[in-house]
């Protein structure tokens, strides 16, 4: 049973990523929200103040200006 839930939260965190990216990319963060509060999965783990934390968060201009220094480096 653990690998199914831990299966389904990777489902719910993936469905989140990339609603991130698509605020990032011009949609609306509240219309963001709303399309993945009806998203059983994603609602079975996460709450929406916990969903505005974590779009609060991954916008926020720290991770940016990570994000832009993470793309500088050579791996």
């Amino acid at each position: 049973m653990a690998k199914t839930k831990k299966w389904y939260m990777e489902m719910a965190d993936t469905t989140v990523n990339y609603a991130i990216d698509e605020v990032r990319d011009g949609l609306d963060q509240e219309k963001a929200i709303e399309i993945l509060m009806r998203n059983e999965n994603v609602m079975h783990f996460y709450s929406k103040d916990e969903l505005e934390l974590i779009f609060e968060f991954e916008l926020s201009d720290a991770v940016r200006n990570y994000d832009e220094r993470l793309k500088q480096t050579e791996h």
